[in-house]
């Protein structure tokens, strides 16, 4: 069975990029337009990795895995964002995440940085 990946991204030509390059890579997909989308699915999720932009319009995507976190719902995430500020890298790195891609990234990039996340995603709690 294909490894699921979540997207959690409101860019719909992004997110329908992203489930194109992953679904033909084997890797089947979960789509959510917002961090509130997620949240209200969380439950039903098969996710072994999240991809999570940082400016979602809603609840913002750093706000989302706090809350997952909060709740015990771990999972490893791979953060994306257009901004370059290094405060809120940080602020990604210190939630532990597998990796803080900015926008807009190489496609190698990516799939390095899927592939450590599901290496590790067996260290932790769903």
């Amino acid at each position: 069975m294909a490894d699921t990946i979540g997207i959690v991204e409101d860019d719909p030509s992004l997110r329908t990029t992203l489930a194109r390059q992953l679904s033909g890579l084997n890797y089947r997909v979960q789509l959510f337009a917002s961090a509130e989308a997620f949240l209200n699915a969380a439950s039903a999720s098969q996710a072994r990795l999240l991809l999570v932009d940082i400016d979602l319009g809603g609840i913002s995507g750093l706000c989302l895995v706090r809350q997952l976190s909060s709740a015990g719902y771990g999972v490893p995430v791979v953060f994306m964002s257009g901004s370059h500020d290094e405060r809120i890298r940080r602020q990604c790195i210190e939630l532990g995440c597998v990796d803080f891609l900015q926008k807009p990234f190489e496609e190698d990039r990516l799939m390095r940085a899927i592939r450590a996340g599901i290496e590790s995603s067996d260290d932790w709690q769903v």
